[in-house]
């Protein structure tokens, strides 16, 4: 029977993490209150989901085989049909390699940045919590909506930067979520202002700003991603691990 955790006892949760759950800031997020979510559990199993559906299964029982994985996944979906409508887990202790979920799968890499970086002091960076910049232009981001609560909190905790020109944003960088010291970066650049080197001056100013907050900054993309992954590699992001990422489609 599928339950949920009541947000009291979110932080509970902790002592069922693995090793890689630090990586993946969004799902701290819901742990910490930070952005939305639900816990769910049935008996051993427990999953965390973030309101966009980005979720990542928990057991300390080791015993668990993957037909219970299965049920599980199918009585969650059941559940959250009216509330999601995809469930996007994260599952780099690969719980879930099974044939039942093959169709679903792909290849997603995980990057730290754990070098020096350099500073980019240009008037075109501009800081959104500290300037009366309109961000909403970039309607299709949903920035204020998909990962934050309100404009409010993206404009708060996500310490966005946007590169102006003629007072045009070309390009917005902004932490999609941060969990314990670790913070995933989004970075989009305006279709007609690309392959104007815009995306590496500002994500290396991003995370030079992130790095002196005491910040780590984490880069995230599908393997076949090949601009994105080049981009991570310019900037001096290492590669931390690969992982499997379902998209489950549950209404």
């Amino acid at each position: 029977m599928i339950n949920y955790l009541e947000t009291e006892k979110y932080e509970n949760i902790k002592i069922l993490y693995d090793q890689y759950i630090k990586y993946f800031p969004i799902i701290n997020s819901v742990v910490n209150k930070l952005q939305s979510g639900y816990i769910l559990y049935d008996s051993d199993l427990y999953i965390i989901i973030h309101k966009f559906g980005f979720s990542y299964i928990l057991s300390q029982n080791s015993n668990i085989q993957q037909e219970e994985y299965i049920k599980f996944i199918n009585s969650v979906s059941l559940e959250l049909q009216n509330k999601l409508t995809t469930l996007r887990i994260y599952d780099p202790m690969g719980k879930l390699q099974h044939p039942f979920f093959e169709k679903n799968v792909s290849l997603r890499v995980k990057f730290t940045h754990e070098k020096e970086s350099k500073d980019y002091i240009e008037k075109k960076f501009n800081l959104v919590s500290e300037n009366n910049i309109d961000y909403t232009q970039f309607k299709e981001l949903d920035l204020c909506n998909r990962f934050w609560e309100n404009c409010n909190d993206f404009e708060q905790y996500s310490d966005a930067v946007v590169y102006l020109e003629e007072n045009s944003i070309k390009g917005i960088c902004y932490s999609a979520a941060i969990g314990d010291n670790y913070t995933e970066i989004d970075i989009f650049i305006e279709e007609n202002s690309r392959g104007k080197n815009i995306g590496t001056r500002l994500a290396n100013k991003y995370v030079y700003m992130l790095k002196n907050k005491n910040l780590i900054p984490l880069w995230d993309c599908y393997k076949n991603n090949t601009s994105s992954y080049k981009l991570a590699d310019k900037i001096g992001f290492q590669k931390k691990l690969e992982y499997n990422f379902y998209n489950i489609r549950i209404s």
